[in-house]
């Protein structure tokens, strides 16, 4: 949901430090999540972003937004009224203890930050192939400080979740 609002205010050239304009976006986002040969796709306005929100540009647009608590507040009602909507398998850095503190099955899922900057930079390798992997790097520990000291919603392993460390699985 942050992905696609950050690719949307990108496409849109909607100044990222304009609080306001930034929560009218999650205000109003059209997202949508549809199986499409087996896996799930995002579709932001009806089109299919699911590789365009993963983008490194996306990306680093994310945690400026997501430190908006306005847009946090709207971000927090789509998560909710999605979930609402049917069974819901939700991945986030305060699903468990924000949005949805009172689900019956939390996992913390974490691994290793090299192992996750490694993660991450093969994938945007995959669109990037000048990306450089210390930049990856040095991006992840700056957004994981960043979302664990925010005012709003900051990052935190919920008391009653199951904590997995996937550092040494595929």
């Amino acid at each position: 949901i942050y992905r696609a609002g950050a690719l949307f205010i990108l496409q849109n050239h909607i100044p990222m430090e304009d609080e306001e304009s930034v929560a009218r976006v999650f205000e109003d986002l059209k997202i949508e999540f549809r199986m499409v040969d087996g896996k799930v796709r995002n579709f932001l306005d009806g089109e299919d972003v699911t590789v365009d929100i993963h983008t490194a540009e996306t990306t680093a647009v994310v945690p400026k937004i997501a430190a908006f608590a306005k847009a946090r507040y709207f971000a927090k009602q789509l998560q909710k009224k999605i979930g609402a909507e049917q069974d819901t398998v939700m991945a986030g850095r305060d699903i468990g203890s924000e949005i949805f503190p009172d689900s019956k099955l939390k996992f913390f899922i974490t691994a290793d930050e090299k192992v996750r900057a490694q993660r991450r930079y093969d994938q945007i390798k995959q669109t990037d192939p000048n990306a450089i992997f210390e930049e990856v790097l040095n991006s992840m520990e700056k957004r994981d400080m960043k979302d664990a000291t925010r005012e709003a919603s900051p990052m935190r392993v919920p008391k009653d979740a199951v904590i997995i460390d996937t550092s040494n699985m595929t």
